[in-house]
This record gives structure tokens, sequence and C-alpha cells, in this order.
């Protein structure tokens, strides 16, 4: 069982097993898509490499 407070609220959220269970196919799902071809584009007008000019 893991606790997580929120630090703007202090509300204290619980998960257990079945929580980490849902996770872990929610992400399983999304990579099997990416790895079928789904686009992984990161966004556009991102940052250049360090020590480069734009």
């Amino acid at each position: 069982m893991a606790r997580v407070v929120d630090p703007t609220t202090q509300a204290c959220t619980s998960y257990g097993p079945q929580d980490r269970k849902a996770l872990l196919e929610h992400v399983r799902h999304h990579l099997a898509w990416a790895k079928t071809g789904g686009s992984l584009w990161p966004g556009d007008h991102l940052p250049g490499p360090p020590g480069t000019r734009p």
C-alpha cells in the first residue's frame, strides 16, 4: 500500500495492488499501441541540444 500526499491540499490518497495493476495495464496498452506504429511525436518548438544556438 502506498500513500501519496498532495502538497497543495494536504489530502492523502492510498493506492493498493489493484491500482498498481490498473496503471501497469494502462502503460502496457500504450506501449503496444506505439510498437504497432503509433506516432511518438515529442512536440513542436523544442529547444536544441545544450551548447547550440537557435
